[in-house]
């Protein structure tokens, strides 16, 4: 532990500060009364939630004792996330608190940092926002805590398996679009009056964030980022759109990092192809990177097994009735493991495959597996169907 939990609880608690001024931005979708209201709820408890947390991180993040039975580490994942699913569980910002404690950064040198402040302000407004929807609904305060611990693990699970430090901004702006990338969802799809609206909801959380970010000092390019991050977590399309951003972003990996031929990007995720030289690499690669680990973070609960997929599921169901049926089956389950996973150009047959380090390496083959028994059941179930129509 760098810094005491008091100290951390304390640089929480000036973050009342970030909201002043800002009570008459009616796009941020929230009054100041219910910023400062999470913030007292976190700081109560703040303690006990710090270590709770600590100790969590440091299981997770014991990789040599997983490394010959990854097996067990998907289950200590699991029941990490099955915590906050039962209303137990760390606050989020004592979460970053003490992931950010763990890379060596003390309270007192987090207090100077853009980047350190706007990930504790962005925590806060996540519960805010969270709150704002019932419980039992997707987008609640649960699936911010979820999305975050998971882009924690898929950074530093990342440095593990590549051996390559990707260093503390990295790890910051990690988290600050992990936090912000569902601000304030209003538990819809990206329509206004039935008709699709690329990146509303995307830009919406971008919107209400932006100021924080720019009110702590974070450079014009590490907001830019940040805007990308959050907009290719969108993983519908339209009908006059050739990809979602998120197949986009799946194409511009494998022009960086598999040789394929430069995709034609849209102008909004266009920076994924930068050539611009940024902390001594190309921005355009360590953009992707960032975004690819976004992207596969906000979905890999959902693939753990069948089980997580439905319970998920039950819960966008919950929030938005008239796009999800009540029960998806296990034909939907597959689909889903399909898409996400496939590269944005062939079929999304076949098993999926991750493309974050730490996630192909660590959880691909439990996903092929858990992928290859729903299959399986898939048809053996039609078998059956079949063999009761002919009888």
């Amino acid at each position: 532990m760098t810094s005491t939990p008091e100290s951390w609880k304390y640089l929480l608690e000036a973050q009342r500060n970030a909201i002043d001024g800002m009570e008459s931005r009616e796009f941020l979708h929230h009054g100041p009364g219910d910023v400062r209201e999470v913030i007292d709820r976190c700081a109560f408890g703040f303690e006990d939630d710090f270590i709770f947390a600590g100790r969590k991180l440091q299981r997770l993040f014991d990789f040599p004792y997983f490394e010959n039975d990854k097996g067990r580490y998907a289950s200590a994942l699991r029941n990490t996330l099955a915590d906050w699913q039962s209303g137990s569980g760390p606050s989020l910002p004592a979460l970053i608190a003490a992931y950010i404690d763990s890379r060596g950064v003390t309270a007192q040198e987090g207090r100077g940092n853009p980047l350190v402040n706007a990930a504790l302000t962005g925590a806060v407004l996540a519960e805010a926002s969270g709150d704002k929807l019932p419980e039992d609904a997707y987008h609640c305060t649960v699936h911010f805590r979820e999305v975050t611990l998971l882009n924690m693990i898929a950074v530093d699970g990342e440095e593990y398996v590549t051996g390559r430090t990707s260093g503390l901004d990295v790890a910051l702006r990690q988290i600050i679009v992990a936090v912000a990338h569902d601000l304030f969802h209003t538990g819809k799809d990206n329509e206004l009056d039935g008709t699709y609206v690329p990146y509303y909801l995307e830009r919406r959380s971008f919107d209400a964030f932006e100021p924080y970010m720019r009110r702590f000092g974070m450079s014009e390019a590490d907001i830019e980022d940040i805007r990308v991050g959050i907009l290719v977590t969108e993983i519908k399309k339209g009908d006059d759109q050739q990809f979602s951003a998120h197949q986009y972003l799946r194409q511009a990996y494998g022009y960086h990092f598999c040789g394929a031929s430069m995709p034609g990007l849209p102008s909004e995720l266009s920076l994924l192809l930068s050539d611009e030289t940024r902390d001594g690499s190309t921005r355009g690669r360590e953009l992707t990177r960032m975004c690819v680990r976004m992207q596969e973070s906000d979905t890999v609960a959902s693939v753990l097994d069948e089980d997580s997929f439905m319970t998920r599921y039950r819960l966008l169901q919950n929030e938005n009735p008239a796009r999800y049926p009540p029960m998806p089956g296990i034909k939907a389950f597959i689909g889903f493991m399909g898409y996400i996973f496939s590269d944005g150009i062939r079929s999304s047959e076949g098993p999926p495959e991750p493309l974050s380090p730490f996630y192909r390496a660590w959880m691909q083959q439990r996903i092929h597996r858990v992928y290859e028994q729903a299959v399986a059941r898939m048809q053996s179930e039609a078998a059956s169907a079949s063999d009761k129509q002919a009888g």
